[in-house]
């Protein structure tokens, strides 16, 4: 059966092969992504959600920040800074700007610019004014960022920053913000947030080498400019184009059929071998440096009792679920000790004897499980479900993004509870997670908290304890017991830790940390991810297999891609490399991928008939 399905999908995208664009024989030479896009008609604000710049546009192609980071290697990159100096004391960061970049309206690009964007940001109250006193500029070309207290990552996140808000367009609400904070008028910053939050520009005015030209329901366009700071002929595509499939055999049938020329997707084991099999598509595996919790609503009963948290626990089998979702068994991780830190982290910052009596590795045990229930004095419905003392049955609602390895780690998870006596629904649709989770109004859901993209693990427990999901999960300003540490606040102690720069100090936060989410529960480590993009080397020149940009790009693709695009290190395949017969044609609108996706499911059904009857 698993050979017909693969035989399935590759008669699909035999078919549709001959309608894509080869993009080193197009008289246009287009990049194309496949990724989501957002939903027209959309808006140019880029503060707020929906813009028509989505993730990728913002790494270089049309959005640009102060310098790249390398972050498998730490290499810096200046761009729109020329260089930077963080002072001895780590409170105050001088960064020196080019003096020739200018926007798509013919500005020149100034420090007022980077003022404004980091002024609407206070507006909109972002995270990162929990640690800027005030930004300056002193001059047209030099900015200084003034830190409430030295911050670990300082130029982690100033220097990789977008300056993406041209006074032209809203200066007058940064001009606002700074008088209303240095007056320390309150109300006026609600007012400039409600304000920033409805205005609509009416252009979309940029810095990068790619400008906006439209948005579909079925595909993004921006074509490059006629000039651009950096060199515009450095930059070998005129055009970048966003593809919407969807996900799952839609978005499979426009990667075999190399109907875009990058993808991000979790393949199905079935799929990752269809594409090991071809030399057409490359496939690294690296770790994507985050992966799944199993997120609780520890405000609501009977998931407000830990013990339920922790007979759940015991009765899910990480390695099966890991196994089952993974696109090869080979890439199934799953931590040793579940804390919301990466594979082997908790063996880097928690002392060995510390984690051996203190931890849980929640191996799994279906026998444990039923005995918390027993303890708690739930008893068996006629339905073998398990109910609470109060009646109040073990049936819960499980949320999560559509992408196919979290669709099937619910179908996983819902599985396994069954054995257990807990009734599970699936609602793994849209990306809801995000919205729901923060605002209590869930049971279980899945989200990448197991996390770690920088230095320390101080993602994971910013996201477990800091920020708004932390008052949706329940775990925000509560005090909590730790062992040999005491009483802590791990809203606090996730807060400073970024601040802490003694490494004994780092540990013993890290420790108090990863106790209170391996013995508190409030969400579940299940399993890292691996990181699969999917790169089409037939139509694109990408850098050689085995190449550590393939590494850059596991940490932060869109800004490997984008300083490599910009600096014309991936470009088209030259024409004469593509064989005579090679069709040329526009690029297949996205609707047929997912005709071509319905086709799929038909097929492999038909064969699932087919080989029922034979046998």
């Amino acid at each position: 059966m698993q050979r017909k399905a693969i035989l399935s999908l590759t008669l699909a995208a035999l078919l549709l092969t001959p309608l894509i664009a080869s993009v080193g024989a197009q008289e246009v030479k287009r990049f194309r992504n496949i990724d989501p896009i957002p939903k027209p008609p959309s808006h140019f604000n880029v503060f707020v959600t929906d813009h028509v710049m989505p993730g990728p546009c913002m790494n270089g192609f049309v959005i640009e920040p102060l310098a790249f980071l390398n972050r498998d290697n730490g290499t810096w990159f200046p761009w729109i800074a020329t260089d930077w100096e963080l002072s001895e004391d780590k409170l105050t960061l001088t960064v020196n700007l080019r003096e020739d970049v200018t926007w798509t309206d013919g500005a020149t690009l100034t420090s007022k610019d980077v003022l404004t964007t980091w002024y609407c940001l206070n507006i909109m109250k972002n995270w990162q004014w929990d640690y800027l006193e005030s930004v300056e500029a002193p001059d047209d070309y030099t900015v200084i960022f003034h830190l409430k207290e030295p911050w670990i990552y300082t130029e982690y996140y100033l220097m990789q920053s977008d300056v993406s808000a041209p006074y032209s367009v809203y200066g007058n609400f940064s001009d606002a913000a700074q008088e209303a904070i240095e007056d320390g008028d309150t109300d006026r910053l609600s007012e400039l947030l409600a304000g920033l939050t409805a205005y609509r520009p009416q252009e979309l005015v940029t810095t990068g080498p790619f400008r906006f030209e439209r948005l579909t329901t079925s595909d993004l366009l921006y074509v490059k400019r006629d000039e651009y700071w950096h060199g515009i002929d450095n930059i070998k595509f005129d055009e970048y184009l966003q593809i919407h499939l969807g996900t799952g055999p839609s978005e499979f049938a426009g990667i075999l059929s190399r109907g875009g020329d990058l993808c991000s997707p979790d393949l199905t084991r079935e799929i990752y071998e269809e594409l090991q099999a071809t030399d057409e598509i490359y496939v690294p595996v690296e770790s994507w440096h985050h992966g799944q919790s199993l997120i609780f609503n520890t405000q609501k009963y009977p998931l407000s009792l830990v013990e339920v948290r922790r007979a759940i626990a015991y009765a899910l089998d990480r390695e099966e679920m890991s196994i089952a979702v993974s696109p090869h068994p080979d890439m199934a991780l799953w931590p040793d000790y579940p804390t919301g830190m990466l594979v082997g982290d908790e063996y880097i910052w928690i002392d060995s004897d510390y984690l051996e009596e203190y931890f849980d590795k929640y191996e799994y045990n279906l026998d444990k499980a039923i005995e918390i229930f027993e303890s708690l004095n739930f008893v068996k419905g006629a339905d073998g479900i398990w109910v609470t003392p109060n009646g109040t049955r073990l049936e819960f609602d499980i949320i999560s993004a559509p992408w196919t390895d979290w669709a099937l780690s619910c179908e996983n998870t819902k599985l396994q509870l069954a054995k257990a006596g807990i009734a599970i629904n699936v609602y793994a649709t849209e990306p809801i997670t995000c919205v729901q989770v923060p605002a209590g109004d869930f049971d279980l859901a899945y989200f990448c908290i197991l996390r770690r993209w920088l230095p320390l693990p101080t993602e994971t427990f910013q996201y477990g304890f800091v920020i708004s999901w932390a008052e949706g999960i329940g775990t925000y300003n509560k005090i909590y017991e730790v062992p040999e540490i005491g009483m802590v606040n791990a809203t606090e102690w996730a807060r400073k830790l970024p601040t802490v720069f003694d490494e004994e100090e780092q540990k013993r936060i890290i420790t108090a940390l990863a106790y209170i989410a391996n013995h508190y529960l409030p969400y579940y480590a299940m399993r890292e991810k691996p990181c699969t993009y999917t790169y089409n080397v037939y139509d694109i020149v990408y850098p050689p297999e085995g190449d550590p940009w393939y590494k850059w790009a596991a940490y932060s693709l869109y800004d490997a891609l984008g300083y490599y695009v910009l600096n014309g290190w991936i470009y088209p395949t030259p024409p004469e490399v593509v064989p005579p017969e090679e069709v040329t044609v526009e690029v297949v609108p996205a609707w047929v991928y997912a005709v071509a996706g319905v086709a799929v499911i038909a097929v492999v059904a038909a064969a699932i008939v087919v080989m029922t009857k034979r046998t």
